[in-house]
């Protein structure tokens, strides 16, 4: 079983990279990938630390370089994985910076509205989201919660999706296609159907996306998701076959932050399918 789609603490899960490599051990996993929210910093931590990648192999696990970068498209709002990179390469270094400065602006503006609100932060809470190297949603909401103004975690989700923002904050999704291909990496639509929040998009929209998205360096699509039927599954599969894509498969596990299981790639128990998942054949920079 593979689960190409995670996130740590370096982005906005809530298990740092050594407790998320243990946990896919004991998940019945064998090929994982952490894709945080627009830095490579999971795994660069991971090829600098030989405890780590002996981990991996002592379990007999395979891993390969994965981010997850915030984009829009054609006017739409998408999640773009990459995979099978040099996460020290100049080029990610130079998109993670421009993304940071993008989403330090929309923090900025986040946190003055919840001021607004009557919402001050304790000590601890603004020394925690200060440690973040990007300030993502769940982050802000479990602060929230930490200090007492929401009861669940999901009401401060709520509150803070109540917000409306004066532009985007985005990456240009065809400047990240081009600019990671242009390093080797493997770029791959995430979770296409439900976008970033919107309406679910039809198969008809997927395609013609992903038609568009070719000409740029995407030759991927994640066909099996922790929120696809097998109904979803099967007709996004066809678009990856009829457009020459490989499938990958991700949970988008996030640990306490959202209520999915590392290996959790279908919502109805659909499993995946082996003969439509050839990524060995596709990375080549994999830690085994």
């Amino acid at each position: 079983m593979i689960d190409l789609h995670m996130h740590s603490t370096f982005s906005d899960g809530s298990d740092d990279v050594k407790t998320l490599i243990e946990k896919v051990k004991n998940s019945g996993v064998k090929f994982f990938s952490i894709t945080d929210h627009d830095t490579a910093q999971s795994a660069r931590t991971i090829l600098s630390d030989k405890t780590l990648q002996n981990k991996i192999r002592e379990n007999n696990l395979s891993y390969v370089v994965g981010t997850e970068w915030t984009c829009g498209f054609m006017g739409l709002g998408m999640h773009i994985l990459a995979y099978d990179f040099d996460p020290f390469a100049p080029e990610v270094l130079e998109l993670e910076k421009e993304i940071k400065d993008i989403l330090k602006e929309k923090t900025a503006f986040r946190l003055n509205y919840i001021e607004e609100k009557g919402y001050v932060f304790s000590k601890n809470s603004q020394e925690f989201l200060n440690t973040r190297i990007n300030v993502k949603k769940p982050n802000i909401a479990r602060c929230l919660v930490n200090d007492g103004y929401f009861d669940s975690f999901q009401d401060a989700i709520d509150f803070l999706n109540e917000i409306k923002y004066p532009k985007k904050y985005r990456l240009d999704g065809e400047k990240v296609l081009k600019t990671l291909s242009s390093i080797g990496a493997k770029m791959v639509w995430a979770h296409s159907i439900h976008g970033l929040g919107k309406s679910p998009l039809s198969y008809d929209e997927i395609e013609k996306y992903c038609t568009k998205m070719k000409e740029f360096g995407l030759i991927g699509l994640e066909c099996y998701y922790s929120l696809y039927n097998s109904e979803e599954i099967e007709n996004l599969l066809k678009i990856a076959k009829k457009l020459n894509l490989f499938v990958t498969a991700g949970s988008d596990y996030h640990g306490e932050n959202r209520n999915v299981k590392i290996g959790e790639t279908s919502s109805d128990g659909t499993i995946q399918d082996e003969k439509n998942i050839n990524i060995f054949e596709i990375f080549s920079k994999i830690i085994e």
